[in-house]
């Protein structure tokens, strides 16, 4: 007869529960607390390496462009001027009287007044303050950064929160009518029904990027209430508007020019390359694949290759979310004004793909039900 197994500490099937499970109360703070602290240490060291990471690849890049560009001055100098020339035919005559009205509009007491009526809706669709009725409609008729500028001034004056300015941002972040419809319908695809579809379905994508970024919080009505009314205005409300509107074009002309400069960098320096050669398998179309990938780096460059591309049931939705996604050029126009607000680049760039998604659902979707070119 087999002798039964003892009930021994080594014997591991008929060791009981207790000894299994229980440490002295020392040990096991002990091995809290050095599982925490590595765990601790571990994401510090981590931030640590990011922020050292950072600077030494911003500097790689900025020693990187600055070589190029002496290098090749004629080339660089002649891309950066066109880049000017670029914003001041497409972007300047649609931009800058909007900044000049605008501001005026917002200084009279205008955009309150709007919101009195027209952001009742945005209460309910979006949960954030009926002053964000008014910003949606600024935007949608100025464009980019115009959106930014006006969340950044509600936020200062108290009428939105750090919430609210992200829920107002998904819907907010807009490109204006006369870029669309004049500059790309116009010059480019020189097809106003298709500047038509990319314009609205520009819009539908905001509203619904809107709804998937709704401010989850309660709105504070009371602090909102409390906010003064619009001051006076001042006796050189006209010079303060010019100065303000002159200091936002000179950062986006600088912007699209710079960016401008820095496609013909990585054009020139082969770094599209690879990358442009596996999407021209996929699109079967030299100009759109670099359509594409320049328009992550500048938008309206990239949209102006997009155009050259022959099928525009093809090339019409990609447009449509390039306008929408802006480039590195519009956000880095939107977070100067939005990072002092509380949104953070990962948080817009979040926002602009989910927009800029949609955008090209809607337009794929509109070609394929109403064949509007065929």
């Amino acid at each position: 007869m087999a002798k039964p197994l003892k009930n021994s500490a080594n014997n591991f099937l008929f060791r009981p529960s207790a000894q299994l499970s229980i440490k002295p109360a020392h040990l096991m703070r002990g091995s809290v607390e050095n599982t925490s602290f590595a765990s601790s240490l571990s994401v510090k060291t981590d931030g640590r390496v990011k922020k050292k990471l950072s600077p030494i690849f911003l500097s790689l890049f900025a020693v990187a462009a600055s070589l190029a560009l002496v290098l090749k001055p004629e080339i660089y100098a002649a891309s950066f001027l066109d880049g000017l020339k670029l914003f001041a035919s497409s972007v300047l005559p649609s931009l800058f009287p909007f900044l000049v009205l605008g501001k005026l509009f917002i200084a009279s007491g205008g955009l309150g007044g709007v919101s009195n009526g027209f952001g009742k809706i945005f209460v309910k669709l979006f949960n954030v303050p009926k002053e964000s009725g008014g910003i949606f409609l600024t935007a949608l008729i100025s464009g980019y950064p115009v959106g930014a500028k006006l969340v950044a001034e509600m936020h200062s004056k108290g009428a939105l929160n750090a919430d609210e300015a992200a829920a107002t941002t998904a819907f907010t972040s807009l490109s204006g009518p006369l870029f669309i419809i004049g500059v790309i319908g116009g010059a480019l695809l020189k097809n106003p029904k298709a500047a038509a579809i990319i314009l609205l379905c520009h819009y539908a994508s905001a509203i619904t990027a809107g709804l998937c970024f709704k401010n989850k919080k309660k709105t504070d009505r009371a602090r909102i209430e409390s906010i003064q009314k619009p001051a006076a205005l001042s006796d050189n409300i006209f010079g303060e508007t010019i100065s303000s509107a002159v200091s936002t074009v000179l950062l986006v002309g600088g912007l699209v020019a710079l960016f401008n400069m820095l496609c013909d960098m990585a054009l020139n320096g082969g770094i599209l390359s690879l990358p442009a050669g596996l999407l021209t398998k996929i699109t079967g179309d030299q100009n759109a694949s670099a359509g594409i990938l320049l328009s992550f780096i500048e938008m309206t460059r990239g949209v102006k290759e997009l155009s050259a591309s022959g099928d525009i049931n093809f090339c019409l939705p990609l447009i449509a979310a390039a306008v929408t996604f802006g480039g590195l050029s519009v956000t880095v126009q939107c977070l100067a004004y939005l990072k002092p607000v509380g949104v953070s680049a990962a948080k817009y760039l979040k926002i602009k793909a989910v927009q800029s998604f949609f955008a090209w659902f809607f337009a794929t979707v509109t070609i394929f039900l109403f064949k509007p070119f065929a």
